[in-house]
């Protein structure tokens, strides 16, 4: 399948990913003589896409992946942010039930248990 070819404007966002880092960068410069775009990240990237739909980065350093912000781009995003996001929320939990889920007093109990219940929920849904 043929990927169409996108070509950048000032403004337009991009998603750019490395081995450990996927972050949206907007186009803050396109040099139109060269054929180049400068993102508000400081990579200087090709203003079209290649063949295989990405843009390629310029100054020689690692090896990103930088792709338009397409429907599906977007949605691979944020997917790597909720899961990212979802493992320091459950991280969150862990450290208030450790600092809180043994004590005595009333609200404390009542809150553990309602998160008891509401976690139990989501797994369920989860396993479904």
């Amino acid at each position: 399948m043929k990927k169409e070819i996108v070509k950048l404007k000032e403004g337009n966002s991009v998603i750019y990913q490395d081995k450990t880092l996927m972050e949206k960068a907007n186009v803050v410069s396109i040099d139109k003589k060269n054929g180049t775009a400068i993102l508000s990240n400081k990579v200087i990237i090709t203003r079209t896409t290649n063949l295989d739909g990405q843009f390629t980065r310029l100054d020689g350093k690692g090896n990103a992946i930088i792709l338009p912000c397409t429907t599906e781009n977007e949605q691979k995003y944020n997917a790597f942010v909720a899961y990212h996001q979802s493992k320091k929320s459950l991280e969150a939990i862990k450290k208030w039930l450790d600092d809180n889920g043994k004590h005595k007093d009333d609200e404390t109990l009542e809150k553990v248990i309602t998160l008891d219940k509401k976690l139990k929920k989501l797994i369920e849904k989860l396993n479904e």
